[in-house]
């Protein structure tokens, strides 16, 4: 929710501060090749930018993630591969919006099935995202939402 949403005494009480640019369920730019993939990119890159104005965090402190899009999860994963280990702090991160991949009953067990990437990009940018996610400060925690 954008801080000028934000009645005053709610903005007082929970010290709310304008912080994030990006709209991070903007999914196409309108180009029909990529249009998809130029957005995730400019969403990602400008969560990253603003993630690294977080100077004052600490080992002590929670950063939390509530339903992140693909977007949000690479920008972490960025942000967190350049943060310096003693100024890391605890990231909690949760993964509770609709994926776009399906599992459906196969011969063998579920089947994981995926959209044309032109109709959903989710799963192909979750996909993406997660690979960002490794190294000495990757996530700590991520909750998954059991839906």
């Amino acid at each position: 929710m954008p801080i000028e949403t934000f009645e005053a005494e709610l903005r007082d009480e929970l010290n709310a501060l304008p912080y994030f640019k990006a709209y991070t369920y903007w999914e196409d730019d309108g180009d029909p090749l990529c249009g998809w993939l130029t957005a995730f990119d400019i969403c990602s890159l400008g969560t990253a930018e603003d993630l690294l104005l977080l100077s004052k965090l600490t080992r002590d402190d929670i950063l939390y993630i509530s339903s992140a899009r693909p977007a949000q999860l690479m920008a972490v994963g960025k942000w967190l591969s350049v943060c310096r280990f003693e100024n890391t702090p605890r990231v909690l991160v949760e993964l509770g919006t609709e994926s776009g991949a399906m599992t459906m009953p196969g011969p063998d067990g579920p089947e994981v099935r995926l959209p044309m990437i032109g109709v959903n990009s989710r799963p192909f940018l979750y996909r993406f995202a997660a690979n960002g996610c490794a190294g000495p400060n990757a996530f700590q925690t991520v909750i998954l939402d059991p839906r």
